[in-house]
Parts: C-alpha cells; structure tokens; sequence
C-alpha cells in the first residue's frame, strides 16, 4: 500500500510540473509572433586623426602672436558624441613652459569626425624652443584622445626698443659737474634674447668753436654717474646691471660736466652715438 501511494504522488507532481511549463510560453495569434529586440552598445572612445602644426613660430617683437593649430577628431558614436568644448591644445617647451589655447573652432567633416581650429597666444618672451604639440578631445561619455606627435620650432627674437631719440640739456651752465640730462633714454626688451651688457659710445660735442670732449660725458643705470664716456669706444653703463627676458625697462641716465672756457651756444655731436646691447 505505501508503494501504491507512493506512485500516485510522483505522477501528481510530474502532472503539476508539465502544466506550469505549458503556461509560460505566449501563443502566437494567427501563426504570426512577434519579437522585440535589445541590444546595447558601448561606447567608442574619440580618436584624434591628424594634428597640424607650424614647423616654426615666429614670434611678434614686443606684442603677442597668434597661431592657429588644426587637429581632426573622429567618433564610431557620430560627430554628435565629440564634446566640443573639451577640445584643447597644449605647446609645452623643454623648460615646462605651457601655453594653452583660448579656444577651438569647431567645423564638421563627416557624420563622424569634426575639425578643431584652436587658438594660442605666443608672448614675445617666448622660449626659443623645440615646443611638443599636444591636441585632446572627450566625448560625451568623458572617453578621452590625446596626441602629441607634432612639434613647433620658437625662434630667437632680438626687439630691444628705446623711447627717445635724443638726449638733451635743455638749460646748462658752464661749471657744471655731472649734469644729468633732461630725461633718461629708457631701453625694452621686447624680444626672447637677454642681454648682459648695455653700452653707449660716444663722440665729442661741437659748438661754435668750443669742442665738449666725449669724456666730459658720463653714463649710469641710475641717478649717479657710473662712468665716464670714451671717444668712439663702447662704455658699460653698469657693472652688473643686464637687460633680461621680460624685464622690466632699463633707464640709461647721461651726464656732462661743463669746463671753463665754453662758448655759450647750441653743442650737438660729431658723430652719432650708440647704445647697443650684447
């Protein structure tokens, strides 16, 4: 009898089972079934295809220069997933100097890649350097692309400026000692060069028939006459002072000293003098 029992309860629960599994499928209305799809794609980070570059930056004497960097950017996603303003370049120089673009233009090329036009501004003071180009764009999913296989060449600038042309005694009376001139002559640098001496040569000065000879005059980078000038020599107008990258002006300071004996009229020199720096 507890065999016979035992039959009964097996087939009852394979009868049971056979019933559920039945009732999960879905019927198929008039032989026609239908389907839904999902599929999920992933992401596909942006690849940057072409950088280019000036071989080589000349610099603008005392003001900055502009230069453009093209580089293309291409998505599997679509031009759409390129995050415009995350597009940038970077010009590094061997120092660890940076310049970072202001800005990216951009300009579609196809339904999947995308043109930046990227602007930077080079000082004056730039190094004269090998600089290593590096262009970078994200997508929308922060997947990012960076190269910087290209590079530009930053020349030497040699720009040293003066702001007057002409140094003058405007009222001078004889017996003077060390009389400093009106004004100073007031040298810029505006190039990428540093200079470690600034020099004036001079002449003699005429007038009538008095002569002011070239070593009554004096020179200085300040207010006190550093040394006397020399007939057609250059003169150090320091010791120590130099004329450095992106510094800050440098005053060259004229002085004369006025002997008894000469004639009260209007001196100009017999030749032009020279502040050179080197």
């Amino acid at each position: 009898m507890k065999h016979k029992f035992l039959g009964i309860y097996v087939l009852a629960l394979v009868m049971v089972l056979g019933v559920s599994l039945v009732s999960a499928d879905t019927e198929c209305p008039t032989n026609s079934c239908p389907l839904n799809v999902t599929l999920n794609l992933g992401n596909s980070a942006p690849v940057i295809t072409s950088v280019t570059a000036p071989a080589n930056i000349v610099l603008n004497g005392g003001t900055n220069k502009i230069v453009y960097i093209l580089f293309v950017a291409d998505d599997a996603n679509g031009n759409t997933d390129l995050n415009d303003s995350s597009a940038k370049v970077d010009m590094e120089d061997e120092a660890a100097n940076i310049i970072t673009s202001s800005g990216c233009t951009a300009s579609v090329v196809n339904v999947s890649a995308t043109e930046y036009n990227c602007t930077l501004s080079f000082p004056y003071y730039s190094r004269d350097d090998s600089w290593t180009v590096t262009a970078s764009i994200a997508d929308n999913a922060a997947a990012t692309d960076t190269d910087n296989t290209q590079f530009s060449t930053v020349g030497a600038l040699d720009f040293v400026t003066q702001d007057i042309t002409t140094i003058a005694w405007a009222t001078a009376a004889v017996g003077a000692t060390d009389l400093a001139s009106d004004a100073p002559m007031v040298i810029t640098n505006g190039g990428n060069q540093a200079y470690a001496t600034i020099a004036v040569t001079a002449y003699n000065a005429t007038g009538g028939a008095s002569t002011i000879p070239a070593s009554d005059f004096g020179v200085s980078s300040t207010a006190a006459k550093y040394a006397a000038l020399i007939e057609g020599t250059p003169v150090n107008s320091d010791a120590t002072m130099t004329l450095a990258v992106n510094s800050t002006p440098y005053n060259v300071y004229f002085f004369v000293t006025l002997v008894p004996g000469l004639e009260a009229t209007t001196y100009t020199q017999q030749n032009i003098w020279t502040v050179s720096v080197a």
